[in-house]
């Protein structure tokens, strides 16, 4: 049988597994790996994030579809931030690497949270591109409204694909907490 790339007899197998439960990831990485990878991915999320709900927040004057996107960064930003705390904590990283389940549902939020974390780099170049610097933290929509009519449309229909990462994550999420 092989496991891991290791060429093992039944027999070895065996007295391996006895009294130990080996965490078969069908990826083949090891769990902590996984933990490291998707703590990668998470940190990029919640800089992406930080940074997003930072730029919205410092514009002056914002319509109602971007204050409104403020509310769901703001929200990323609190799960992702609270997903990284907890994949820095050593006791958790145990319980994870020794459950072989929990490290494969694990493994499974590390494209979910890249495509959140890109979702939101997008959707802030977007929304840099209808902002001037007012002062050193503030920001302020730029005259053309012609140019935001047109540009709107692009930013909402990055919203709508928050909205997918966002139920995604979600159902990812909650097979872990189940």
């Amino acid at each position: 049988m092989v496991l891991k790339g290791i060429f093992l007899s039944s027999p070895q197998l065996s007295s391996l597994l006895a009294g130990f439960s080996l965490p078969l990831i069908s990826n083949g990485m090891d769990p902590l790996s996984i933990i490291a990878s998707v703590l990668g991915i998470t940190s990029v999320a919640v800089q992406s994030s930080k940074a997003l709900f930072e730029l919205i927040d410092g514009i002056r004057s914002a319509p109602d579809e971007i204050t409104n996107i403020s509310r769901d960064v703001h929200a990323f930003y609190s799960i992702f931030y609270s997903l990284e705390v907890s994949l820095n904590d050593s006791k958790i990283k145990t319980a994870i690497a020794e459950d072989g389940s929990l490290t494969s549902l694990l493994s499974n939020l590390d494209k979910p949270l890249a495509n959140c974390s890109s979702v939101l780099g997008q959707l802030m170049l977007k929304i840099r591109s209808f902002v001037r610097p007012l002062d050193g933290e503030r920001w302020r929509m730029t005259s053309n409204s012609v140019h935001w009519i047109w540009g709107r449309k692009e930013v909402l229909e990055q919203t709508q694909r928050l909205e997918a990462c966002k139920a995604t994550l979600d159902t990812g999420l909650t097979a872990i907490g189940t």
